[in-house]
């Protein structure tokens, strides 16, 4: 039987240009990301043709789904096939036209959980300014969305979103990131291909977002607050190579420093080295643990160099420098032991790279290290 539906519709409401639905397979992966145990309210904010709340129903049969589109025609057609309970039709990025939405309001600290496939246009690398309550904040329209979603989660509901690969390292949305991440634990889960959404170019990926209990002074800063671990955290001091290799033997050729580049790093460990360098810029001492920043992330780029002798990095490496070979070769073996999720926090729509951002989020996030 179809439920009863209540509609709403909100006031200076555009027609959304760029649309990419979600296929079958994909809305039930973002489904079973979900890790809520008890699901009575699921919302999409952003919900097309209702693709996600269909596969929530399906899961979850006696859940309330509630959706939202900016395109009226797709806000209509939600309540014409039964998909929803209740719907509006209103600019989810959009105090004034959200605030007009008066089921919307509603159903603020009340959701389970918040099912997204934003838009994710940004020609020209186009972002907006979002209003954090700290101060604006520029960001990209995807994760615009997320943030404002997580003000509709209940103290410890989910957000399951398909974003562009490229939130989880640009520096674009660097600043938003830490804003989400003091208002909830933010995991990758999978990664799809630029032809997982039809006319889409965009890498995706499906992050969960799951609200804190207590948000710390820490998480307010934007630092993830300590997981509860057995495991005790390690000090490290994070350093980014940032000499070019043509710098290395046209310019900086000398016999001062070893140079070390990313394939001077194999097995685990880093081989003779080829070249040296004669400028001490971001000297690393080991031991430390050397990581590939750019190109496709495998093991094999996650190193250790064990030796006192003091090392310049080419622009291609990251070092996690240690205080002892002990603590390094535990902070590369929780990283090996987490290399799934790991890999997914390399960006790049071309040559996929690394950030000092990206890193210190996942290290703290995963309760890896501290940070000297």
């Amino acid at each position: 039987m179809q439920p009863q539906v209540a509609r709403d519709y909100a006031v200076g409401v555009p027609r959304m240009r760029d649309q990419f639905f979600t296929p079958l397979l994909l809305a039930e992966t973002a489904v079973n990301a979900v890790r809520v145990r008890k699901v009575e309210t699921v919302a999409d904010f952003a919900a097309g043709h209702g693709d996600l709340l269909k596969a929530a129903r399906a899961r979850w049969p006696n859940c309330l789904t509630f959706g939202n589109d900016i395109d009226a025609s797709c806000a209509r057609k939600l309540a014409q096939f039964g998909t929803v309970a209740e719907y509006s039709n209103c600019d989810f990025l959009n105090d004034r036209s959200t605030s007009s939405s008066r089921r919307l309001m509603a159903l603020k600290g009340k959701c389970d959980v918040v099912l997204l496939n934003p838009p994710f246009s940004g020609r020209g690398n186009a972002t907006l300014i979002v209003e954090t309550g700290f101060a604006q904040v520029s960001c990209s329209r995807a994760m615009a969305f997320v943030y404002r979603s997580i003000p509709y989660l209940r103290c410890d509901g989910e957000i399951v979103a398909f974003l562009p690969a490229s939130c989880l390292t640009s520096e674009k949305d660097a600043e938003i990131r830490k804003i989400c991440m003091a208002a909830t634990e933010m995991e990758a889960i999978e990664s799809f291909s630029h032809k997982a959404f039809e006319k889409c170019s965009a890498s995706t990926v499906v992050v969960r977002f799951r609200k804190r209990f207590v948000e710390s002074k820490a998480n307010q800063a934007g630092i993830s607050k300590k997981s509860q671990s057995n495991e005790e955290t390690l000090p490290v001091r994070i350093i980014r190579g940032c000499v070019p290799v043509y710098r290395a033997e046209n310019g900086f050729a000398g016999k001062k420093y070893p140079f070390i580049h990313s394939t001077d790093i194999l097995g685990g460990s880093v081989c003779e080295y080829e070249r040296s360098v004669r400028v001490d810029t971001r000297i690393v001492n080991g031991p430390a643990v050397l990581i590939a920043r750019v190109g496709s992330p495998a093991t094999r780029k996650c190193g250790i160099y064990n030796s006192q002798q003091a090392i310049v990095l080419s622009d291609c490496l990251i070092a996690l420098q240690c205080d002892s070979l002990e603590i390094a070769n535990k902070v590369r073996e929780r990283i090996l032991s987490r290399w799934d999720r790991f890999a997914l926090i390399y960006g790049g729509t071309c040559a996929p790279y690394l950030t000092i951002d990206a890193l210190t989020a996942f290290l703290l996030r995963n309760s890896i290290v501290t940070f000297d």
